[in-house]
């Protein structure tokens, strides 16, 4: 990384990996995560942007020869992942054509710009600060032009040796979290981050590019919604204009094609994207292109997936591409099978399978390797150590069961052993009524936490899990009972009391984070299930990844994936696991997939 320093706001600081485990942060996050839902369905930030402001057409394809779209999803997390993401789309080589001489160069982000929840704060600290630190304000003159207001925009030459790029963005699930006003502040008021411009006065917006190729970037809300001005917007600046023949690549924060197979599908977003890709058939124009952030790898779903490096595809080929390694948190991808190894039928069709393309995708390309993301599921089981104050939970829970179970004002058992204790502990739960609502509380929390299975295996799950925690806090219970009531006298009330709450600091604290990461190593490595859950807990930096998507005149298109290995010095857990795959450390990336869409055949 280069030693320039920060010039981005004052006060912003360089902040780790989000501690999704760490009780503020999960209560700080369940908050946000409920009144954005609220706020999103009664005050939708969208349609006030609509009546604030209109919104162009840019226009790349009036006076460029090629474009090159740099494509970051889920960015703003951990600063060195996030600065390292940064770094590499700026020192990754464009690999222009000699021959052109009017260039566009853009950096799109695909959604989740900001973790945990979107404030302020957290923008400059997360988003703001890595991006300037790599992209700073340039010297007078090489600022693009401001953008106008209304009409087609027409937009301007941006050669790489003299123009830095500009900057579009489309808001995910976190970006919501503050009804979007973080993101519209950040985004739609055509400021500066750095050295990079924003361009759009909407949250959506509509490019059109060389070649006739066309890309829409939805907004989709917390709820996979299309509003209605929204709609209006992309009907009179992209379909009215779309001609018969034309190709349209589709930017939107949730890949659909994934949350389906993951078991996770939203129907309601199913059939936006249908009726999207539907108006854009109608017109005689076809999505070859799908793009999306959310799930945090790279991998690409493609109906043409056998060919060879670099791949080109057929010119009718459609290709699905989830990339959202921006810098947020590994996801694994070994939890959906290769399709070679598992039968389609009955499968669902999924909704850009249409329009003269009733085959299946199939798995094209993936990173990291399924290999590589089973072993790094070891990892779970350091649960304890990589989130110390996560055990602040069970601990509390254990010692709640504790006093529920153990009757404090009348026990005393004479035989202090731990079997005469247990059972002692068995009997009097049997007469207990607030011990067992307690437990069908607990229980039923615990199915509730499992959201990645069919409902009989969720409920299975969730009860097996909840079991071994009562099972837990009751040996512990009778362990500490066991020593309180040895000779030479059982303790005073007061003490007692003192006593176990320090059982439950000191054992349950680690016992209770050890079952869990035992529990999301089962559930991630064996069954796919808990995929956030499981790596959210490991603060996992490497494997970060982002798109570059080459567009020329001639409508021949290259997306090439880029892999940043090891982000903010990885290797030592990437050692710890024997993965091979490491590359050494460099701020450059290095390609993991290619694929070339060639002209139009002509008719």
């Amino acid at each position: 990384m280069s030693d320039a320093a920060p010039t981005s706001a004052p006060g912003a600081r360089r902040k780790p990996m989000v501690a999704w485990y760490d009780p503020a942060q999960l209560a700080r996050t369940g908050l946000a995560a409920g009144v954005s839902a609220l706020m999103g369905t009664r005050a939708d930030q969208r349609l006030v942007e609509a009546l604030a402001a209109d919104q162009p057409l840019f226009d790349y394809a009036i006076a460029h020869d090629e474009v090159v779209i740099d494509f970051v999803a889920d960015t703003g997390d951990g600063y060195a992942p996030t600065r390292a993401v940064a770094e590499a789309v700026r020192d990754t080589p464009v690999e222009w054509d000699p021959a052109s001489r009017h260039r566009g160069r853009l950096v799109l982000l695909g959604g989740d710009q900001v973790y945990p929840a979107a404030t302020r704060r957290e923008y400059e600290d997360r988003f703001v600060l890595p991006w300037t630190d790599i992209f700073p304000k340039p010297e007078p003159g090489r600022v693009p032009p401001p953008v106008p207001r209304w009409g087609v925009v027409p937009a301007p030459e941006a050669d790489a040796a003299t123009t830095l790029p500009r900057l579009f963005a489309i808001p995910g699930n976190h970006d919501w979290y503050d009804g979007l006003a973080s993101f519209s502040r950040l985004f739609t008021q055509r400021r500066t981050i750095g050295g990079l411009r924003t361009a759009q006065s909407r949250s959506y917006f509509a490019l059109r590019l060389p070649g006739r190729w066309w890309l829409m970037a939805l907004d989709i809300q917390l709820e996979g919604d299309i509003d209605g001005p929204q709609l209006a917007y992309f009907r009179h600046e992209v379909l009215a204009r779309l001609e018969p023949g034309d190709r349209v690549i589709v930017c939107v924060a949730e890949p659909a094609w994934e949350k389906t197979r993951l078991g996770r599908g939203d129907r309601h977003l199913d059939d936006n994207l249908a009726f999207v890709e539907g108006l854009i058939t109608a017109r005689g124009a076809q999505v070859h292109v799908w793009l999306a952030g959310d799930l945090h790898y790279f991998r690409r779903w493609s109906t043409d997936a056998a060919c060879a490096e670099p791949r080109r595809t057929g010119a009718d080929a459609v290709h699905k591409i989830t990339c959202g390694g921006g810098g947020a948190f590994l996801h694994p991808t070994h939890t959906i099978d290769p399709p070679q190894s598992r039968s389609t039928e009955g499968e669902p069709r999924l909704p850009t399978t249409l329009a003269g393309h009733p085959a299946l995708l199939g798995e094209a390309a993936v990173h990291p390797p399924r290999a590589t993301s089973r072993r790094l599921c070891a990892a779970t089981l350091l649960f304890p150590l990589l989130n110390p104050s996560f055990g602040v939970i069970p601990a509390l829970l254990y010692f709640a069961t504790a006093a529920i179970a153990y009757p404090w004002s009348r026990a005393n058992f004479p035989d202090p052993s731990f079997g005469a204790v247990a059972l002692e502990l068995a009997v009097g739960a049997r007469s207990n009524p607030i011990l067992w609502v307690w437990v069908i509380l607990l229980l039923r929390m615990l199915v509730a936490f499992n959201d990645g299975a069919p409902s009989w295996r969720r409920a299975l799950a969730g009860v097996l899990h909840g079991t071994a925690h009562l099972a837990l806090a009751a040996v512990l219970t009778a362990l500490t009972l066991t020593w309180m009531k040895a000779p030479p006298a059982p303790l005073p009330p007061l003490l007692a009391w003192v006593t176990i709450a320090v059982f439950g600091v000191v054992l349950a604290w680690v016992c209770g984070s050890l079952l869990l990461g035992v529990y999301l190593f089962i559930a991630v490595r064996f069954c796919g299930w808990h995929t956030n859950e499981a790596f959210s807990a490991l603060h996992f930096q490497g494997y970060k990844s982002f798109l570059r998507v080459h567009v020329r005149a001639s409508g021949e298109v290259r997306i090439d994936a880029f892999a940043v290995d090891d982000a903010a010095g990885t290797r030592p857990l990437g050692r710890l696991f024997r993965d091979g795959a490491l590359a050494p450390s460099s701020s450059l990336a290095r390609r993991v997939d290619s694929l070339v869409i060639p002209p139009p055949r002509p008719r």
